[in-house]
């Protein structure tokens, strides 16, 4: 089965492209910072459309040194 990596796939046009690759049978790789959004688009389409969905989280650098990663 093909895959495709969507970037802010948890709203908006990201999410209209995801559900549009999700409808051509694609496995998905979706992304976006987001993770209860990334969730639900994951539970909704997966089990519409039986693929497999894989969410990212990105974080932004400042935001990973907010945390105290490197």
């Amino acid at each position: 089965m093909p895959i495709a990596l969507i970037a802010d796939a948890s709203k908006g046009a990201g999410q209209l492209i995801t559900e549009i690759f999700a409808m051509s049978a694609y496995d998905v790789i979706v992304v976006a910072r987001d993770a209860e959004a990334l969730e639900k688009c994951k539970a909704a389409l997966g089990d519409a459309y039986e693929i497999k969905i894989e969410p990212l989280i990105s974080v932004h650098p400042e935001e990973e040194a907010e945390m105290g990663g490197d």
